[in-house]
């Protein structure tokens, strides 16, 4: 195996970085919620960690002598996304692996599927500022439990995706044309469009007749820090399965103890300060 600890402590550090650049955006918005500006950033910012984070553990797993100058692209983007259209169409997926446990499990870093190790509270709703709703569920692709993680992965993927390029009536629109065709949710999430891109602000006060979604396309507040909430826990259960089988102690040094100290409101996850 090629990883070190150094390379490891850095790159966990550095994903420590990202995330905490989260969680001061979240505090700016507790301090003003006009700023609706910051929910696209703070989902950029979770997804770009977790990105970065997966990319970075694979390439100095397979680099001598590997350091933060390598960092670069993978060119398989598909490792950080497990149950994921590219993710499918591999040999892997043939022989029923997510690419990323099959990378990990030849390079050394890991004895045992990472994917079957996460653990994590997903956030399955929200209401204005609040994550709601949140369920403990593991991984595995066509499972009902597994596939609500990876729902979540995806969709917040997919918002990223809409912040990054603007793309979020666009989104939008292609999401209703697909309820409105009659696609099943299962079909509709392979299509990477499991995220509903409308406000809440509108649709949980009543509805106009209709029929359509009443909110405008947006990344909503709530959404956006259950995402963080998400990678949070992706990040430090990696981090956590990689430190157990090499025997190392570089959790402790990048992810802050006292992120999971804090008792929220009722409404959020206890345990993550989100």
């Amino acid at each position: 195996m090629l990883l070190t600890q150094s390379a490891f402590l850095e790159i966990a550090s550095y994903a420590g970085k990202g995330l905490r650049d989260c969680l001061s955006l979240i505090a700016l918005h507790n301090r003003d919620r006009q700023r609706s500006f910051l929910n696209p950033g703070t989902v950029l910012c979770a997804v770009s960690t977790w990105e970065r984070f997966v990319h970075d553990l694979v390439d100095a797993s397979s680099t001598a002598r590997w350091s933060m100058r390598d960092t670069g692209w993978n060119e398989d983007s598909s490792l950080p996304w497990p149950g994921s259209r590219g993710d499918l169409k591999g040999e892997d997926a043939r022989r029923h692996r997510c690419r990323i446990d099959q990378r990990l499990l030849d390079l050394e870093v890991l004895k045992t599927p990472l994917t079957v190790l996460w653990d994590v509270q997903v956030a399955t709703s929200w209401r204005g500022a609040d994550p709601t709703r949140w369920r403990r569920v593991g991984f595995t692709v066509g499972d009902v439990d597994g596939d609500e993680l990876r729902q979540a992965m995806l969709g917040a993927k997919s918002a990223r995706d809409a912040a990054a390029h603007r793309l979020y009536f666009k989104k939008a629109h292609q999401a209703l044309g697909l309820m409105k065709a009659g696609t099943t949710p299962d079909e509709a999430d392979f299509l990477d469009w499991c995220y509903v891109w409308q406000s809440d602000n509108t649709v949980k006060s009543g509805a106009d007749g209709s029929g359509e979604p009443m909110g405008r396309p947006t990344i909503q507040s709530g959404y956006a820090r259950g995402v963080v909430g998400l990678f949070l826990q992706l990040v430090d259960q990696t981090i956590a399965a990689v430190d157990a089988h090499q025997d190392w102690n570089i959790r402790s040094r990048a992810i802050p103890a006292e992120w999971f100290a804090s008792d929220f409101a009722s409404k959020t996850l206890p345990r993550i300060v989100i």
